[in-house]
């Protein structure tokens, strides 16, 4: 009997950070126009910490990443780029320009009556776009793999 791990093994991490990024962004999406003074509120503190714990749970570190892919690399910065930008907004945005986000989101209205504010929104989506991209990436991996196993 023997145990082996299959090769992407750093990819799940980079998953789980983009989609910790995804679901605090669009959290704050909606909640951000409705706070007075998003300065005082902790959302910078929260979009920096919940990716990195998320991914921290499977013991990602440093000396992983040097020795993981170069797509596996390149997915992580991605990720952490997205969760300083989305950081960013949440800091220098001014959200309660709601009426800007009615012309870009064509109407849209959240459940509590205000807008979304867009850049939270686009954060959002590049990370669900990233966590897609990297689980397809994941899939190859592993089917390639299993092809070679079977040889």
């Amino acid at each position: 009997m023997s145990y082996e791990e299959i090769p992407p093994g750093s990819l799940p991490p980079i998953i789980t950070m983009a989609f910790a990024n995804f679901l605090v962004a669009m959290v704050l999406a909606f909640t951000l126009p409705v706070i007075d003074n998003p300065i005082d509120f902790n959302a910078p503190t929260l979009m920096l910490a919940i990716p990195i714990f998320a991914i921290t749970v499977f013991g990602f570190s440093f000396d992983r990443l040097v020795r993981s892919s170069v797509q596996a690399a390149v997915a992580y910065l991605l990720s952490a780029t997205l969760t300083v930008v989305s950081t960013l907004f949440s800091v220098l945005g001014q959200p309660s320009q709601v009426g800007a986000s009615d012309a870009f989101l064509g109407g849209f209205r959240s459940v509590y009556g205000y807008g979304a504010y867009p850049p939270m929104l686009v954060c959002a989506g590049l990370s669900l776009l990233l966590m897609a991209g990297v689980a397809a990436l994941l899939l190859y991996k592993i089917r390639c793999y299993r092809r070679s196993r079977q040889v």
